[in-house]
């Protein structure tokens, strides 16, 4: 389905930019609102076949070709046409040479997409698609590969083990991001505290005690795509950036987000509680999503952003964290060098997936609260 109309709606926002630890007050008022077509180009809903059913969506990308394909974490990666027909399965689950046993992401790599799990990965979409990864040594992994760079090294988020015992507590865990280089060699970019959570002992839990993400408290976000690391923690208003070559980290830069820290109000918690124990599929999680809601364990504060998704050449998206969980999704677009370059608001309640120069896929919900996924034509000013 394809549409000449399109939408344009978004609050300005502004940055500034932070180089080798000193600020750059060059303030922006203003940023060019970019817009979407009113409609998508291209539509992958349930049709009643298993290939448009997904028990957990993990990601999707969009191919230069227009095919998009999509990660389910229950059946590996399917191929999907432009005018959104099934094409073939892409990546089965298993351990063959060009498979994967529990798929936990798909993001973009190069001109195609790569699927990972906690320390394999398979490129896919591209002329000579490959298997490649590392040795946890016989145990478990201690991370996960949060990005495949072009020239082989990984990404690497490894989050500090801890123990889940009561009585109940908030605990937020440290992370190391570090780069894995093709050879093997790894090169540390940061140790920073990652996600807070709550460890919950309750009756009402089977096993009598539970973990969940306090995910209006701080966490850190990561994002990495061709040869460039963004990243940085939800309440801080900054973010950084981090080139990688030859599997070295070079020198971060740092940008500074002027995005605003709104305060947890009552009826703003209220709503995000409500939204969170709805959206919850089993007892257990339902729990534990009334307990990560309540008022005691949220800071002050809400977080300045939600997530951050990679854009093409070296920038990045940055999600202003809603005021309602129904709210718009607008999105602040960062260039290489930190600049706010656009903005785009999303105007039905939906996740960012995919970021090329002429489109985004997202995950939305249609008219029957039925996740589907859906590509928008973005027009860039």
């Amino acid at each position: 389905m394809h549409s000449n109309r399109w939408y344009a709606v978004g609050a300005p926002l502004a940055v500034s930019l932070l180089c080798a630890g000193t600020t750059a007050h060059a303030q922006t008022p203003s940023v060019p609102t970019w817009e979407l077509s009113r409609t998508p180009v291209t539509v992958i809903a349930d049709d009643g076949t298993e290939a448009t059913q997904w028990r957990r969506l993990a990601g999707a990308v969009r191919l230069t070709n227009g095919d998009v394909l999509i990660a389910d974490m229950g059946a590996g990666v399917r191929r999907f046409a432009a005018d959104g027909r099934f094409v073939k399965v892409e990546l089965r689950q298993g351990n063959g040479p060009l498979e994967l046993p529990n798929l936990s992401a798909l993001v973009a790599w190069g001109s195609g997409a790569v699927a990972t799990t906690g320390n394999e990965y398979v490129t896919l979409g591209v002329p000579a698609p490959a298997k490649g990864g590392f040795s946890t040594g016989g145990g478990p992994p201690t991370g996960s590969i949060d990005a495949v760079f072009l020239d082989g090294s990984l990404l690497e988020l490894r989050a500090r083990w801890f123990q889940l015992a009561p009585p109940t507590r908030v605990v937020r865990d440290t992370a190391t991001l570090v780069v894995r280089s093709a050879a093997g060699r790894v090169d540390t970019i940061t140790r920073a505290a990652n996600t807070t959570g709550l460890v919950l002992a309750s009756s009402s839990l089977s096993r009598g005690i539970g973990y969940g993400v306090i995910d209006g408290a701080p966490k850190m976000l990561v994002t990495g795509r061709d040869s460039v690391v963004w990243f940085g923690s939800t309440d801080q208003p900054q973010l950084q950036r981090v080139s990688i070559r030859g599997g070295q980290a070079l020198t971060p830069q740092r940008v500074a987000l002027a995005l605003p820290a709104g305060p947890w109000s009552e009826p703003r918690r209220a709503a995000w509680a409500a939204f969170a124990v709805d959206s919850a599929q089993r007892p257990d999680t339902k729990v534990i999503a009334e307990a990560v809601w309540k008022r005691e364990w949220l800071p002050a504060v809400a977080p300045r952003f939600r997530a951050l998704v990679s854009d093409v050449r070296g920038g990045v998206w940055v999600e202003r964290y809603p005021d309602r969980p129904t709210s718009p999704s607008v999105w602040l677009a960062l260039d290489a060098t930190g600049r706010a370059v656009g903005q785009v608001t999303v105007p039905r309640r939906a996740r960012l997936l995919h970021v090329d120069a002429g489109h985004v896929v997202l995950a939305e919900r249609d008219d029957d609260d039925v996740e589907r996924v859906a590509v928008y034509a973005l027009r860039r000013r």
